[in-house]
């Protein structure tokens, strides 16, 4: 997840050169399109978040589970 952050911010640094070298007509599509990728990444870090803490839940619960039956068969 790090790996991706610093290279989200190198492409955020990109496109910015990218937006003070290009004519004055494209800008506002590379705006566009620097938002969407930064929305994208934006949703898939809040997705990763929830899975990792649906996994943490389920995994604790798992682990209950084993722990009863364990203690149970002894």
């Amino acid at each position: 997840m790090q790996s991706c952050t610093t290279l989200m911010r190198s492409a955020d640094k990109m496109g910015l050169q990218l937006m003070k070298s290009a004519p004055s007509e494209e800008v506002t599509k590379l705006q566009g399109l620097i938002d969407e990728y930064q929305g994208l990444w934006k949703d898939t870090k809040g997705r990763m978040k929830k899975c990792r803490k649906q996994w943490a839940r389920e995994t604790v619960s798992g682990l209950r589970s084993l722990k009863a039956i364990v203690k149970d068969a002894v």
